[in-house]
């Protein structure tokens, strides 16, 4: 389903409907008359064995047809331009931010928050901040309506998975799942540093960052303690635990249908996005050599 319709960059081909149109009706209508009135007929016949007339007559049809031209080319070239102008303000800055958003997210699928304001540093969070600079200025009365609509809806998805990712962090229940499971599979000291417990919280069974985010601390345990060191496999199967466990409460079930809802919509937004550039690309290639 597309978000948004595609740019039509020319409609040559219909004006061109439009002039025939205009033709068909125009030249039997002008032979009927003709045909009807004797001293027409016998005058148009005068005139066009004139060869000044004739040539008068493809004057002015010629200057017409180089004027309509003119005009058209005219017209091409500044919607060609137009189009290029908001790719290049628009659609690239979006279509990149939306990468840089998406490889955020990949590194860490269930961050503990992810930042929308332009002027907030993000540290180690994801960013997605550039719609709210382009809503700050000139830039949003480029966007299509359309467009701004789902860039509004995509920002109230990621809003909708930040609350939740607090609510449930919040949840005691939560709290105490994680803590169970972690001293249930290892011995360290950051167990009991769990006031941040929304980072042991995966959004998914395979969290490379939360995997790594339990390597580091049973390191820096082992080192500052007689805690064990434990192998990759043992560490990934406490990720998978954390996940399937904690999906059972409600809020975190509700935390992961967010969180793959955001993704979805990530999808689709950078595919749409993508596509209008690579139409625009083509519309400007195919009319570049003669505007």
């Amino acid at each position: 389903m597309k978000l948004f319709k595609k740019f039509k960059l020319f409609i040559f081909w219909k004006k061109v409907r439009s002039i025939i149109f205009l033709i068909s009706i125009l030249l039997p209508s002008i032979y009927i008359f003709i045909k009807l009135n004797k001293g027409v007929r016998l005058l148009t016949e005068e005139l066009i064995n004139n060869p000044l007339f004739t040539a008068l007559v493809g004057a002015i049809i010629g200057g017409l047809l180089a004027f309509y031209v003119s005009i058209y080319i005219f017209n091409a070239e500044r919607k060609a331009h137009a189009a290029l102008s908001r790719r290049d303000v628009i659609f690239i800055p979006l279509y990149n931010d939306l990468l840089l958003f998406k490889e955020s997210l990949s590194k860490d699928p269930c961050p503990g928050r992810i930042v929308i304001n332009p002027e907030e540093k993000p540290f180690f969070s994801p960013k997605f901040s550039i719609w709210t600079s382009f809503k700050s200025d000139y830039r949003h009365l480029s966007v299509p309506k359309q467009l701004a609509f789902v860039l509004d809806q995509f920002m109230e998805s990621i809003q909708k998975f930040s609350e939740m990712k607090k609510l449930a962090c919040e949840d005691e229940s939560v709290k105490e799942t994680i803590k169970n499971i972690l001293s249930s599979k290892f011995d360290g000291q950051f167990i009991t540093r769990l006031d941040l417990v929304y980072h042991y919280l995966p959004c998914s069974s395979e969290n490379k960052w939360l995997f790594e985010k339990l390597k580091d601390d049973v390191e820096i345990d082992s080192k500052s303690s007689n805690a064990l060191m434990y192998s990759d496999e043992f560490i990934q199967d406490a990720v998978l635990m954390l996940y399937n466990q904690c999906g059972n409460d409600n809020n975190v079930s509700l935390l992961y249908s967010y969180r793959n809802d955001l993704e979805v919509n990530l999808d689709e937004l950078i595919k749409t996005i993508e596509g209008e550039i690579v139409e625009i690309n083509k519309s400007f290639e195919k009319y570049k050599g003669w505007i």
